[in-house]
């Protein structure tokens, strides 16, 4: 499934349940594995298809890997991090 690496798939499996109960679309973040143990992140959308009635049918679900997304987003971070770094050292010493 799609919470097989979530630190805590039974609360995130609540959340996505209580929202999609509500007629609304879940969207979120979630870490995944893959069947060789790599761990990868995906976007996913679920929501409900009703009929004309408003009765359920049936869940629907998107995903989508952005582990790469994820990647660049955490090197951005820590590149920022070590400029700001830089920058208050390079402050310290001018005074």
């Amino acid at each position: 499934g799609i919470l097989n690496a979530e630190p805590d798939p039974e609360r995130v499996q609540r959340e996505m349940l209580d929202v999609v109960r509500q007629n609304r679309v879940w969207k979120g973040e979630l870490l995944n594995k893959k069947k060789n143990g790599d761990l990868f992140y995906i976007g996913a959308s679920i929501y409900q298809l009703l009929d004309e009635k408003g009765d359920f049918i049936a869940s629907v679900g998107f995903q989508e890997d952005i582990t790469k997304q994820k990647q660049a987003q955490e090197a951005l971070r820590e590149s920022e991090e070590k400029y700001r770094m830089l920058f208050n050292n390079v402050n310290d010493a001018v005074y």
